[in-house]
């Protein structure tokens, strides 16, 4: 017995050295585990289940400015719709109190030190019962870092679904490499460019990794059906040369456009809604079916020759156009109206204007075949007026602006016609060059080429356009240099502005030199960060937003 005892005793003690080897491994991995734990739920970014690139609503559809790119927290997913109570996209992490425009929304901005910029602040003041007393204040952070996502299926949007449904088929490397890509956006550390100017961005850092991996990845096939004028060509001088413009840049890419579907992220059908307006529209005939139905009877055919349309229901599908009837004409066609990608300038949010899935066209009025000339305008101490506006009296807006303001206030040069004694000495132009504010009240539809020409000339541009979806919403931040006025505050305009500190008014029209350059048409060739590759930047936000 003894014997045995001497020979098991080594084993007992190589057995416990076994033991406590593996004890003090396993305590190891749990303080590992507690000090990881510790980080993953100590950073906002991390505790994400999905990182989700998404294009935010508005707070309030009572004021519709702009939209905001956001990556956002783990937390329930409101409704998509505008009508909700609740209609924004995603719901923000310990959001700061969340109080709609009632009027101006005046923006105290800090400078920006060194390379780093802290977190604008903003004061949103509304005014009721036409008193200044009676303004009440909100005073938020917007902090430049964007917060993580988490995406609830139950209120995907139609377009999403469709794009969902088609990858539940067959799994794309296409794919596999934009969700990389919306995962590198996130979390971008990307030196910024010394063109863009931190102050009129949500966040220049995440624009700047988003447009270096657009201008690497993105790929367009075009539909070569069609026959000139109604497809391949648009309108290139005028109001609706935003369309024209772009038809024409994006056939003439060698950098976007693709041959091969397999490799194109999106497909563009390149008909001209204005071009089949003037050619198929009989005048004063109210009739728009000959419109409708050439749209529907090219969308049809180029979904029966290819399969490319039938594989998301349309979702990867766009189209482009400044007509005023763009939304309208796209009604003949369910999958077109509801899937696809409507890239126009009535960005009206009240009518077929899908603000998670379509994109504002700035729109910009074109006198020649060349860019314009002489931007910029007279510093602020050699303009004499507080504001400007001049244009036919038309829609719901401009004649409760004309019945407030014409030939009420020597301060307010506000016209239908400048007078021929006036318009000899000072130009429409020079108007603008010599006012503070350059007012921009929606005409017909919401949509007005004044606030581009106000951005040109270093007018701060003073949009009147309730539910009007600014162009280029998700990635400038357009309450830095410009105010949004609803408007039932018409009568209280001059008011509002006057009421607006001188070093609010410097920094917002400080700002517009460097807004300039994201809403210039250049003819030979387009230019970095020029508002074509602004547009293309706008529908690679939303294909990734559609994974």
């Amino acid at each position: 017995m003894s014997a045995l005892a001497s020979v098991l005793a080594p084993l007992g003690a190589d057995k416990g050295r076994v033991i406590r080897k593996n004890l003090r491994f396993a305590c190891l991995l749990v303080v590992l585990f507690i000090l990881l734990a510790t980080f993953y739920n100590a950073c906002p970014s991390c505790n994400s289940d999905v990182v989700w690139l998404s294009i935010r609503l508005p707070a309030s559809s009572s004021s519709l400015v702009a939209s905001d790119i956001g990556l956002l927290s783990s937390t329930s997913i409101p409704c998509l719709e505008v009508g909700c109570s609740n209609n924004s996209l995603y719901r923000v992490k310990d959001p700061g109190p969340n109080i709609p425009s009632k009027g101006t929304r005046e923006n105290v901005l800090n400078h920006q030190i060194g390379v780093e910029v802290s977190a604008d602040r903003r004061f949103h003041r509304s005014y009721e019962n036409n008193t200044q007393e009676n303004a009440s204040y909100s005073d938020k952070e917007l902090q430049d870092q964007f917060l993580s996502v988490d995406f609830s299926k139950a209120h995907e949007s139609q377009h999403t679904k469709h794009h969902r449904k088609y990858r539940s088929r067959r799994v794309h490397i296409l794919e596999q490499n934009l969700w990389a890509a919306r995962q590198a956006i996130f979390f971008s550390a990307t030196k910024v460019d010394g063109d863009l100017y931190a102050p009129i961005y949500h966040n220049v850092s995440m624009f700047a990794k988003s447009y270096e991996l657009m201008e690497r990845m993105l790929k367009i096939y075009i539909y070569k059906e069609g026959v000139r004028p109604l497809v391949h060509i648009g309108p290139t001088i005028g109001i609706y040369a935003s369309e024209g413009r772009f038809i024409h840049q994006l056939e003439s890419s060698k950098v976007f456009v693709t041959g091969d579907h397999h490799k194109a992220h999106l497909f563009f059908m390149p008909y001209s809604v204005t071009n089949a307006v003037r050619r198929l529209y009989v005048q004063n005939s109210h009739d728009m079916q000959p419109i409708t139905r050439f749209i529907t009877t090219y969308v049809s055919e180029i979904s029966m020759k290819y399969p490319y349309w039938n594989q998301s229901g349309g979702a990867d599908h766009f189209f482009v156009s400044c007509h005023d009837w763009a939304l309208a004409t796209s009604r003949g066609h369910k999958e077109l109206r509801q899937n696809a990608i409507k890239v126009v300038c009535n960005a009206d949010a009240e009518q077929d204007f899908v603000v998670s899935k379509d994109v504002s066209l700035p729109e910009i009025t074109l006198r020649a075949a060349k860019p314009p000339t002489k931007l910029g305008g007279l510093p602020i101490r050699k303009r004499p007026y507080l504001a400007f506006f001049a244009g036919q009296v038309v829609g719901r807006v401009r004649p409760l602006l004309l019945q407030h303001w014409h030939n009420k206030d020597p301060d307010m040069k506000i016209y239908e016609h400048i007078p021929s004694n006036v318009s000899k000495k000072t130009s429409y132009i020079r108007h603008m060059k010599m006012s503070k504010y350059c007012i921009c009240p929606m005409g017909h539809e919401v949509n007005s080429p004044r606030i581009v020409e106000a951005i040109y000339y270093d007018c701060v541009p003073v949009i009147i356009a309730d539910n009007f979806m600014l162009p280029f919403g998700e990635v400038l931040d357009w309450q830095a240099f410009s105010i949004t006025l609803e408007e039932r505050n018409i009568p209280q305009l001059k008011r509002i502005l006057v009421s607006i500190p001188e070093t609010n008014y410097t920094s917002m029209q400080s700002r517009l030199k460097h807004v300039r350059k994201h809403f210039l048409w250049h003819f030979r060739s387009p230019v970095k960060y020029d508002v074509f590759h602004m547009i293309l930047h706008s529908l690679w936000l939303r294909r990734l937003a559609s994974l």
